[in-house]
């Protein structure tokens, strides 16, 4: 794994606003693993290209080119790369007294991925900025990317906000959804987040995407586990412990409905290990 970085140490013992572990870019010339029990920083990333696999305190998601994600400081994390198309990514590592009332204000600080936009101008420039070390103090760097920063949480979170412009309760529902796919979700749990009856849960879900939220959650649950089956040596009873499927002869049951084939002959048929 080839990497360019610029790194900041020693780190201020001072509680700064806002100032930088390390920076960098990971190219693609083979796939990369990272995992981290509690981290001591927040960590984002753009990914420019190939595709990869995001868990945080155990949600899992799937990414892939155009996609951002976040890393929240003192999350137990693990993030890697496909195999067969590892990625390349521009990202990086951050702390600071600022930053958590930041993405609080900007509804951010629940979210770990968001897919497709338009933000890689905003993570060069961070980049480039403290690619600049040897003409500028630590001191000033961190005050330009401490700008870019701020442009990079408002952007993100404007993003997620126009997203949710059709209909406020179905996007709310959805990003529940998309950050809890992976635990056990009651039609009683996605009432109380819109404080409506299951009926008109599924309604408002359904009338917007097409779908009710029970088959939309099983739906993320397949895709993720295809991902794992693929580029993973998971056993499938611990994929589907994952997933949080009620046993393994229930995913193996449900996945054949919905791919065609069972976990097992899928995985033989996807030899990317």
């Amino acid at each position: 794994m080839h990497e360019l970085q610029n790194t900041f140490f020693p780190l201020p013992s001072q509680a700064l606003p806002f100032f930088i572990h390390i920076s960098g870019i990971t190219y693609k010339d083979k796939p990369s693993f990272v995992s981290r029990n509690c981290s001591k920083f927040y960590t984002f990333e753009y990914i420019i290209d190939g595709s990869g696999i995001v868990e945080e305190n155990g949600q899992i998601s799937a990414v892939s080119k155009g996609d951002m994600y976040i890393l929240h400081k003192g999350s137990q994390q693990k993030y890697y790369s496909d195999e067969n198309d590892p990625w390349e990514k521009i990202w990086f590592n951050v702390d600071g007294t600022i930053i958590q009332p930041l993405l609080k204000s900007y509804n951010l600080s629940q979210t770990i991925v968001i897919k497709d936009i338009d933000i890689y101008p905003l993570f060069k420039e961070f980049f480039d900025i403290t690619s600049q070390k040897s003409t500028k103090s630590y001191s000033k760097i961190f005050d330009e990317t401490a700008a870019v920063f701020l442009k990079i949480i408002q952007k993100a979170s404007n993003y997620i906000q126009k997203a949710s412009i059709v209909n406020p309760e179905a996007a709310k529902l959805k990003k529940y959804i998309d950050a809890h796919y992976n635990e056990k979700i009651t039609i009683e749990d996605l009432s109380k987040i819109i404080f409506r009856s299951p009926a008109q849960v599924n309604r408002i879900f359904k009338s917007e995407y097409g779908i009710t939220p029970y088959n939309y959650m099983l739906d993320r649950k397949i895709e993720t586990a295809k991902y794992l089956l693929e580029t993973t040596g998971r056993s499938i009873s611990t994929i589907a412990f994952q997933l949080n499927f009620t046993d393994e002869h229930y995913f193996s049951t449900y996945f054949k409905k919905r791919v065609g084939t069972s976990p097992k002959d899928y995985r033989k048929n996807n030899p990317n290990l």
